[in-house]
């Protein structure tokens, strides 16, 4: 693969994603957290196994204000804060996103 080819993939993958990540977090907090299931388990959100490209979404509780003082943004989560990720499989490609309730 050229460069040229690199950058256009690049550039596919980024309004993929970006698609993707707007599409999730139009959904009401409500929705979006029956999802959470931990930020290495991909959620019903993914792209089917197969899909060209496909978009694994990860959702989970997150622990915006590290109450437990554990620096892990994954445990003594907030109820009322969720983590968002979208990734290309197979690739470095991924953009994440919080969303509050």
């Amino acid at each position: 693969m050229d460069t040229a080819e690199t950058g256009t993939a690049a550039t596919v993958h980024h309004y993929l994603l970006v698609r993707k990540l707007e599409e999730v977090l139009a959904d009401p907090f409500i929705v979006i957290s029956t999802q959470a299931a931990g930020p290495s388990t991909p959620s019903a959100y993914s792209d089917a196994s197969g899909s060209p490209d496909r978009q694994l979404v990860y959702v989970s509780l997150y622990d915006g204000d590290n109450a437990d003082a554990d620096n892990d943004p994954f445990t003594g989560t907030d109820p009322d804060l969720l983590w968002v990720r979208v990734e290309i499989e197979g690739s470095v490609n991924s953009m994440q996103a919080l969303k509050a309730r």
